[in-house]
């Protein structure tokens, strides 16, 4: 398996050619930036290695502990974590969450802090209500070109990583048995 420096050598590398690619399919300079730059992104930060203590991981500094739970949830190099379908889609589905429920403690927080309101079971159900409207609403007021284009920069950054990890194991089964 690839070392964390080999992984994000290969991001690094593989940024140019991504954006020469995207200029070409999209000949958009905004949406070329933002597909550069989320692949970086999930490359660099947002990649499978967030089940395990790693470079990803501790990129995240004092906001790692948001992926404590997801590294507790998911064996390292699981298809849930590394596989090419549907883990980009598992890790922003989870933060997805993870954002609401932190926005509805903010928003409980300052109800029953600053508003003064009762801290009960129902003011927590309107709060985590809010937080949804509001994800929601953020969801909405973004173009879909922009949401697809961001998320196959995640995606392909998150990819890379995947497959380097493949070639990385299949060279040295390769190499083993010469």
């Amino acid at each position: 398996m690839p070392s964390g420096r080999t992984h994000d050598l290969v991001t690094y590398v593989l940024a140019i050619p991504t954006a020469v690619g995207l200029f070409f399919l999209t000949r958009h300079v905004g949406l070329t930036v933002l597909g550069t730059a989320t692949m970086l992104f999930g490359g660099l930060m947002f990649g499978p290695d967030l089940d395990t203590h790693s470079k990803q991981y501790t990129r995240w500094g004092i906001l790692r502990w948001l992926w404590y739970p997801y590294k507790k949830l998911f064996p390292h190099r699981s298809h849930w974590t590394h596989g090419l379908l549907w883990s980009t889609w598992l890790r922003v589905g989870y933060f997805t969450l993870v954002m609401t429920l932190a926005l509805a403690a903010v928003l409980y927080v300052r109800a029953v802090w600053i508003d003064g309101l009762p801290a009960d079971g129902d003011q927590a159900v309107r709060t985590l209500q809010t937080a949804g409207h509001h994800m929601s609403r953020l969801f909405r007021a973004v173009d879909g070109k922009v949401w697809l284009v961001a998320f196959i920069g995640l995606w392909w950054g998150a990819a890379t990583h995947t497959l380097t990890d493949v070639i990385g194991s299949t060279l040295k089964s390769m190499f083993k048995t010469f």
